[in-house]
């Protein structure tokens, strides 16, 4: 019981086209009886900006943001609002798990998860008050629940991770992920050097081989001495690459 009374949640859908939202991601959504109201945001960019709309136009002090290419798992909204009956809850997140396993979302998978429990610094599905406090979400491409997360805790607000995976459509083969760590490292380029984290990838890039082996050892999985280097290389020359582009070259 949040706030004594039943538990009602918002829970706000962002999408460029609302035609290509995955088909169980909204029946997914319904069956929570937690579910109070859906919303749907379409069309906005970037993200940061989607998310923050949503959140403005939500009824309820409980709002959980779901993407276009994700399914919740039965129980997982119910599971996640249980948190919220400590006060000093800003937010709750949880682990991932590929909707479409392969080996390659697999280990991008525990990357992930194994980043969101020892930082908590996400922030998505979260009490109204919180947001208020730290005047929303930014306007940004990508990493705006980290940045929002960053600031409850400035604030004094708490975050949790449970680990309680939400099912996510990821990459289709190597390929697609080559393109999409690239990619994402390029447009968010300006993001990263505006927030100084551009060095900071840089420093990770050059440290992953070493890295690369802890993980192997650590997981068991000879893979992630490949996969992880790589990973940190293709995302800061897409980084530079954007810089480059864009005509700003300080790391």
């Amino acid at each position: 019981m949040i706030n004594g009374g039943k538990v009602k949640v918002s829970v706000i859908i962002c999408a460029l086209d609302k035609k290509k939202i995955l088909s169980d991601t909204i029946p997914s959504v319904k069956r929570s009886p937690f579910v109070d109201e859906l919303i749907i945001v379409e069309g906005l960019k970037p993200i940061g900006y989607s998310r923050d709309v949503g959140w403005r136009k939500a009824r309820n002090e409980l709002i959980c943001f779901i993407d276009d290419d994700e399914v919740v798992p039965e129980g997982w909204i119910e599971r996640l609002a249980e948190e919220f009956n400590q006060p000093e809850i800003g937010a709750v997140s949880s682990t991932l798990k590929p909707l479409n396993p392969n080996k390659i979302n697999e280990l991008e998978c525990t990357l992930q998860n194994r980043t969101l429990k020892g930082s908590t610094l996400h922030a998505r599905f979260v009490r109204k008050r919180a947001l208020e406090d730290i005047g929303g979400y930014e306007h940004t491409i990508g990493g705006e629940t980290v940045y929002a997360a960053l600031k409850l805790i400035q604030r004094g607000w708490k975050i949790k991770i449970v680990d309680y995976p939400l099912l996510h459509k990821m990459h289709e083969n190597g390929h697609a992920w080559i393109l999409n760590i690239y990619g994402t490292g390029r447009i968010r380029a300006d993001e990263l050097r505006e927030h100084k984290e551009l060095l900071t990838h840089y420093k990770k890039a050059l440290g992953s081989p070493i890295r690369g082996l802890e993980l192997s050892i650590l997981y068991k999985e000879p893979l992630f001495f490949m996969f992880y280097p790589l990973r940190c290389w293709l995302y800061l020359l897409g980084a530079i690459r954007g810089t480059y582009t864009s005509g700003k070259t300080t790391l």
